[in-house]
């Protein structure tokens, strides 16, 4: 017998051995687990062997032809909970941690930010990216504050955030009786508010906050609104409405608010967003009237006025308000998808002037 021969026969004998030496040791486990199979062949085979999953719920038998006695039931343990608990790794754990840490701390931030600013006295401080959020105000901001905000905005110690106070009325009101406060306030001579931080947007900000009251009052509405807004529409109602802070107070270094006449263009704008937001078709009918005015005038003369942008903005608010419902628009305030949502109706009314509004 040549010396390959003999090698092969020893790892024939060798594999054996330690076959059978497997075996044995699985049968002592099994014993040890109070399983005892019928034969060494079910074993060997695997086939004729089924063994529950060891995390399955359900307690079950061997299957076997009805001829054959059945096996005693095999009743499986749930493993104990330290082994599941070493099945997850630290990975594991480190990611669940940190998924339930960031969930907690948001749900925290979330109730600390709700409990701090449903207060009217801070929400008016808050300084927004887009402009206050209308959906987060009438979330914090409850009805039951507007006496509060009305003394808010006669009170000095709130004149910085006066056009803040004034847009939160604006939001959450539906109350007639918030239109006079408003009114107030566009008409009272406070310019040592804006003029003192004239060179900073700030300046701009009070001044439009002021003007755009009226946009809220129509949003309110009423007869009272109604009556405001058909006078400060006109020139002559807008110049006697503002004549308290106009004549000469208003901001040199602003090209928007360094004149009496862009101002109170600006004035009549706003008036007319004011009426568009009001939903009256006889105010609808002022506004669509005066728009095909400005349009004509502002053709004829090859310029593009500061009241004819704001109609354009009337005029868009009135027809996706007809389209749709106003609060749909109301809902996109304080966000970018307010001139997403906006931007083709203003395009139906200002697209033949496109191109003189860039000069």
């Amino acid at each position: 017998m040549d010396s390959k021969m003999i090698t092969r026969n020893r790892l024939i004998l060798i594999s054996l051995i330690v076959a059978s030496c497997l075996i044995m040791l699985f049968i002592v486990y099994l014993k040890g687990q109070g399983v005892q199979p019928t034969n060494t062949k079910d074993l060997q085979s695997g086939s004729d062997y089924n063994e529950p999953h060891p995390l399955s719920a359900a307690e079950s038998t061997v299957a076997a032809p009805e001829s054959v006695s059945k096996p005693t039931r095999i009743e499986m343990q749930p493993p104990p909970k330290e082994s599941l608990v070493r099945s997850i790794s630290d990975r594991d754990l480190e990611l669940i941690d940190n998924e339930v840490y960031a969930q907690g701390e948001e749900a925290l931030g979330r109730a600390l930010f709700d409990a701090k600013y449903s207060d009217p006295r801070n929400f008016v401080q808050l300084k927004w990216y887009s402009g206050m959020s209308y959906k987060t105000a009438r979330r914090l901001i409850k009805k039951k504050n507007l006496t509060l905000l009305h003394e808010m905005l006669d009170d000095k110690s709130y004149a910085p955030y006066w056009h803040q106070v004034a847009l939160l009325i604006g939001y959450v009101s539906e109350d007639p009786n918030s239109v006079p406060v408003l009114l107030h306030y566009f008409q009272r001579d406070d310019s040592w508010n804006w003029k003192s931080v004239d060179r900073r947007p700030t300046g701009y900000q009070k001044i439009i906050g002021k003007i755009s009251s009226l946009m809220w009052i129509g949003k309110i509405g009423g007869d009272e609104a109604n009556v405001i807004l058909r006078d400060a529409v006109t020139k002559q109602g807008a110049a006697r409405l503002a004549n308290a802070w106009i004549e000469g107070k208003l901001l040199p270094n602003s090209s928007t608010f360094k004149s009496r006449e862009n101002t109170i263009m600006v004035i009549r704008a706003r008036a007319a967003k004011g009426l568009a937001y009001s939903g009256k078709p006889e105010n609808i009918a002022i506004v669509k009237q005066l728009y095909a005015q400005e349009d004509a005038y502002c053709i004829k003369n090859k310029k593009v006025t500061t009241l004819y942008n704001g109609l354009v903005d009337a005029m868009a608010i009135q027809a996706f308000i007809a389209e749709n419902r106003r609060e749909n628009l109301l809902n996109t305030l304080g966000t970018i998808n307010y001139l997403e949502v906006l931007g083709p109706y203003i395009d139906k009314y200002a697209w033949h002037l496109k191109d003189l509004n860039k000069q």
